[in-house]
């Protein structure tokens, strides 16, 4: 057992009476805390190299120069080198690290990963495995179904096809367990080179994801909700700035954001922390564009050809009183009306064909300006006035749940 974590041997800091020193000076092979770094640094006979203390052993000399100690790591051949060997014809074209720089660096990407892949990477692929659960659910009961052998036929290759994909997502996820696995090792490991050597795959699961991500937002039964709530706000600047008058989701994890007499637009993660923001090229106010005619207080909608499908006005007011404000549609097909009705504000909701369906307005809902839904279907809703977006929930995924629970969370234990 290292020293370190043993309760018999406590390893002190060489210069004071610090527990469990923080840093290792392996030139002169001394473990140090981090008040005492400093004080060992004054000392300027020699060329003083700290690695992280749980590193202290791993430090070698090099076996091809006895006097030198190993302070590179070559990225080819991964292994540990001195400097003389790094300028040599062996590893002359070969790329060349800093073994202390290399390991802060490598630190940070692994927790970096490990992070990625516990709050992002890992929950999107189960929710798409659980999406082709649903599928092939579905595919097996229609299959019931069917008279005609053409229609059966066709039924059989998606069932085919579905079974693929879930296989392709079986293996996927199975790497990215054994990459995080792997992570939380490093993580704690007391050996340079696999620290070093590490790779990161999270480019490489996101790649792959993009490719079966279309399947996410198919086969789900997204029923309305008996009562919508509010799930989270996300707190924006621009009560202070301007007064909020658009909002339109880049991913479930961010939103851009415009303002009135602003020609900035700026993004927002859901915590209400400023992502990125960038400037019109026309130096003008950007508006949010939605098929709404506030002045006809009605919603219009047409078909690809332009023609007029259908007029909504709210059946329950007369046509003066209802102010549509911003409009967006969901993955049923459903579309949401933002909009102001004898000075208070509700959202309509409406099948394709222009039918009501129900209208929230238990949300504490003010001044509202635009609205959007992310690939849940969270409803997400800009208020004019206080600068803030409100994150609803207003239907559900009983087949999605109930999918997920056949699927394992990610557990490293």
């Amino acid at each position: 057992m290292d020293p370190m974590y043993s309760l018999q041997d406590v390893i002190w800091c060489d210069l004071c009476e610090t527990r469990v020193p923080q840093k290792h000076c392996y030139t002169c092979n001394k473990n140090l805390c981090k008040t005492c770094e400093e004080e060992h640094l004054s000392d300027s006979s020699k060329v003083h190299r700290f690695v992280p203390f749980r590193f202290r052993r791993s430090i070698s000399k090099c076996q091809k120069h006895s006097l030198k100690m190993c302070e590179c790591f070559c990225e080819q051949c991964a292994i540990l080198i001195c400097g003389y060997c790094a300028s040599s014809n062996e590893h002359r074209d070969h790329k060349i690290s800093n073994v202390v720089e290399k390991l802060g660096g490598q630190n940070h990407v692994l927790q970096n990963d490990m992070q990625e892949i516990e709050k992002s990477i890992y929950p999107q692929y189960r929710e798409c495995a659980s999406c082709i659960l649903i599928q092939i659910s579905d595919l097996k009961e229609n299959s019931q179904k069917l008279t005609t052998a053409e229609n059966k036929h066709k039924e059989d290759y998606s069932h085919l096809n579905a079974l693929n994909k879930q296989e392709e997502i079986r293996k996927i996820i199975s790497e990215i367990r054994q990459c995080a696995a792997n992570i939380k090792k490093l993580m704690t490991s007391n050996d340079v080179i696999p620290v070093c050597a590490y790779k990161s795959r999270n480019a490489e699961f996101r790649k792959k994801f993009c490719s079966l991500s279309a399947v996410q937002s198919t086969y789900l039964d997204r029923p309305l909700v008996d009562e919508p709530c509010v799930i989270s706000y996300i707190k924006t600047k621009y009560r202070v700035l301007s007064k909020l008058i658009g909002v339109c989701c880049l991913s479930d994890e961010q939103i851009w954001t415009c303002g009135y007499n602003d020609i900035t637009m700026r993004l927002y993660n859901l915590q209400g922390e400023p992502v990125e923001s960038i400037k019109t090229k026309s130096e003008a106010m950007p508006w949010d564009i939605a098929l709404t005619d506030t002045r006809a207080h009605a919603v219009v909608v047409v078909n690809q050809a332009r023609k007029l499908r259908f007029t909504y006005t709210d059946p329950s007011t007369t046509k003066r009183q209802f102010t549509p404000r911003g409009i967006t549609t969901d993955s049923q097909g459903r579309i949401l009306i933002a909009a102001r009705i004898r000075k208070k504000y509700y959202i309509h909701i409406i099948d394709q064909d222009g039918q009501f369906l129900r209208c929230i307005d238990n949300c504490d809902l003010f001044s509202l300006s635009a609205l959007c839904v992310d690939s849940r279907d969270n409803l997400l809703v800009a208020e004019y006035n206080s600068g803030k977006v409100k994150k609803i929930q207003y239907c559900c995924e009983k087949k999605r749940y109930q999918a997920l629970k056949k699927l394992p969370a990610l557990s490293l234990n």
